[in-house]
C-alpha cells in the first residue's frame, strides 16, 4: 500500500491515497491519526509517525514527543527523527527494506544534524513537550536511543527559537551528567558534546551554579579511560568557555605533551583563553604540529594580548600550513591590525578551511556583518551559501535586503540559506 499525505488547512485531515488496485480512498482525520500513536500494534504506530513527518505538520510535535519514550527502540527512533523533523530545514529521508518495513539509519543522521549546528533548523518555535521528549529517551534502555536522544537534545538546543528556559536547561544538565558516566562510550561522546551546547536552553539567563555543576561534571569525566570520550569533554569545555578548566586541561597538556590528547587539550584552552594560559599559547606559536599553532594563535587572539600583533603579522608572511594561515588572519582582525574579513570570507569557498572560517566570523561577530554581506553577490556556489548562513548567525536588519535579493536569485542553495538567515535574524529582532 502506498501512501502520501496532503495537507488539508481547515481539517488537518490525513488522506491516505491507496493504490488504483485497493480499496477506495480512506480519510483519516489528524486527531485520529494522533490516536494511532498509542495503538497496542507497533506497526501501526510506526506508520503514523511517518504519516505525520511525511505531512510536516507542526501541531503533532507534542504527541510525538509523548511516543519518544515508547517501550520499543524501533518506535523511538522513528518518534525522535519525527519530533525533530517539524524544525529541520530540509527533510529526513529513510531508506526501505522490502516489504514496506522502514530501516532506519537514526543514530548519523541526528548526530549529522548536531554537526550541522543551528543551520540544520528553522526559526520556528521548539515547545518546551520535545524537549522534555528527548530528555525522556536519553534514558532508554537502548544504547542507540540514548546516543541519538542525545544528540537529539543538542540539535533543539542550538535551534534559533529553542526555548530559554532555566528549570528546562537544568533539567537537561543533570540528564546530560548522568550519560557522562553512561555504559556506553558513544554515549559518553554525545553527552560531552551535547553538554557544550546546550546552554542554548537558557542563553543569557543560565544560573551560574548551573553552568558550575555541569562544567566540574565534565572536568571529572577527564577521567575517563576512552580518549574519545576525553577528546569530546575537551571540545565541551572549550565551548563552554570554562575558566575552572583551566588547571585540568593544562594538566592534561603536560601529560600528553603530543598527539591528540595535547591537542585537544590546546584546543579547548585556546577556546576558553584564559590569561593564565598565555604562556603555554607563546611557547607553541612555532610547534612542528600544526594543530598546536593553530590553537596557540587562536588562543592569543582571543585573550587580546594585543602585543603579539607584530609577531602574528610577521608568522603570517611565513607561515605555510592553510589552516594555520587563516588562524592567524583572525587573529590579525582580532587584535586590531589590518582588516582581514575579505580574506576569512574568501576561504569559505575552500572545502577544508570552510568550518574554522565560518567559525572566525561568527567570533567576530556584528561588527563585520556589513563586510561579509559585501560577498553574497560576489562569491559563488558553495561559498555564497556559507555568506548567507553566516549572516543568519551574526547578521541585523540591515543585512536583510541583501538577503531577500539572494533569495529571489536563481541558485537554488543560496535561496534556501538566504531565506533561513532571513528568517534567523527576525527571530532575533
Amino acid at each position: 500500500m502506498n501512501a502520501r499525505v496532503v495537507r488539508c488547512p481547515m481539517a488537518l485531515a490525513v488522506l491516505l491515497a491507496l493504490a488504483a488496485n485497493a480499496a477506495p480512498a480512506q480519510v483519516l482525520p489528524f486527531d485520529s491519526v494522533v490516536q494511532n500513536l498509542r495503538h497496542p500494534d507497533p506497526k501501526v504506530r510506526l506508520e503514523a509517525l511517518r504519516l505525520l513527518r511525511d505531512a510536516g505538520y507542526p501541531e503533532a510535535a507534542a504527541p510525538v514527543a509523548a511516543v519518544m519514550t515508547d517501550p520499543l527502540p524501533q518506535v523511538q527512533e522513528e518518534a525522535i527523527l519525527t519530533g525533530l523533523s517539524f524544525f529541520l530545514v530540509e527533510k529526513i529521508t529513510t531508506r526501505r527494506r522490502v516489504g514496506g518495513i522502514v530501516e532506519l539509519r537514526s543514530a548519523p543522521i541526528v548526530e549529522n544534524l548536531f554537526n550541522a549546528g543551528p543551520m540544520a533548523t528553522r526559526a520556528s518555535p521548539v515547545p518546551a513537550e520535545v524537549i522534555r521528549g528527548a530528555l525522556g529517551a536519553m534514558s532508554s534502555p537502548a544504547p542507540r536511543v540514548r546516543e541519538q536522544a542525545t544528540y537529539a537534545l543538542g540539535v533543539l538546543a542550538g535551534a534559533p527559537r529553542a526555548p530559554a528556559d532555566p528549570a528546562l536547561a537544568r533539567a537537561a544538565f543533570d540528564q546530560l551528567m548522568v550519560r557522562l558516566m553512561d555504559p556506553d562510550p558513544a554515549v559518553r561522546v554525545a553527552a560531552a558534546l551535547v553538554s557544550g551546547r546546550v546552554t542554548g536552553l537558557c542563553r543569557s539567563r543560565c544560573a551560574a551554579s548551573d553552568i558550575t555543576t555541569l562544567g566540574d561534571g565534565l572536568v571529572t569525566a577527564l577521567n575517563d579511560k576512552a580518549l574519545a570520550v576525553k577528546m569530546a569533554i575537551m571540545v565541551a569545555l572549550g565551548d563552554l568557555r570554562y575558566e575552572r578548566a583551566v588547571r585540568a586541561l593544562t594538566d592534561q597538556f603536560e601529560y600528553y605533551q603530543k598527539g591528540d590528547g595535547a591537542r585537544g587539550a590546546l584546543f579547548a584552552l585556546g577556546r576558553i583563553a584564559h590569561p593564565a594560559s598565555l604562556g603555554l599559547f607563546r611557547a607553541h606559536l612555532s610547534d612542528k604540529d600544526e594543530v598546536l599553532r593553530r590553537s596557540a594563535v587562536e588562543g592569543i587572539a582571543r585573550v587580546g594580548d594585543r602585543a603579539a600583533l607584530p609577531d602574528m603579522q610577521a608568522a603570517l608572511a611565513a607561515e605555510r600550513n592553510v589552516g594555520v594561515i587563516l588562524a592567524l588572519t583572525y587573529a590579525v582582525q582580532r587584535l586590531g591590525g589590518e582588516s582581514m574579513v575579505d580574506r576569512i570570507v574568501a576561504a569559505l569557498s575552500q572545502e577544508r578551511l570552510r568550518d574554522q572560517a565560518q567559525g572566525y566570523l561568527v567570533e567576530l561577530g556584528a561588527p563585520i556583518a556589513p563586510a561579509v554581506a559585501a560577498h553574497l553577490a560576489a562569491g559563488t556556489g558553495e561559498g555564497r551559501v556559507r555568506v548567507a548562513e553566516t549572516l543568519g548567525l551574526i547578521g541585523t536588519e540591515a543585512q536583510i535586503p541583501a538577503l531577500q535579493a539572494a533569495a529571489a536569485g536563481r541558485d537554488s542553495k543560496v535561496q534556501v540559506a538566504a531565506a533561513w538567515a532571513i528568517e534567523a535574524i527576525r527571530s532575533r529582532m
